[in-house]
């Protein structure tokens, strides 16, 4: 569907009509993790985002092997950059390799997660 000539009237158009061209798909970074692509268009929020870390924009960076197209305003990107969003996974607590409990969000909060009281089966523990 195409509008044209600023009539304000919707035109609907057969898909062969089209030049030559590839079918693109939109992804999040998160999907997109793991797989690279020819072109990537790489589009960030108009404001700062607490989500938008160093990590994820190197993720999304490097998921294109012949073209970036970035989209996003300095001071975003600055800010992407300047916060590190750390891995906190917890299994080296949940295999007893450390005595730190897992943090509840690896960005911000430092507070512990709620723990079971001792002898309660833990749903998805590891032992």
């Amino acid at each position: 569907v195409i509008e044209g000539d600023g009539d304000g009237q919707v035109r609907g158009f057969h898909p062969a009509a089209l030049p030559a061209h590839e079918s693109a798909f939109a992804m999040t970074v998160h999907k997109a993790q793991g797989s690279e692509f020819d072109d990537v268009w790489l589009q960030l929020p108009t404001r700062d985002a607490r989500v938008l870390s160093r990590e994820l924009l190197y993720t999304g960076i490097t998921r294109a092997r012949r073209a970036l197209h970035l989209a996003g305003s300095e001071a975003v990107i600055r800010s992407a950059l300047a916060r590190h969003a750390a891995r906190i996974s917890g299994l080296a607590w949940r295999l007893g390799g450390s005595s730190d409990t897992p943090q509840a969000s690896a960005i911000s909060t430092k507070a512990p997660l709620p723990q079971p009281p001792a002898g309660v089966p833990v749903q998805g523990a590891l032992f």
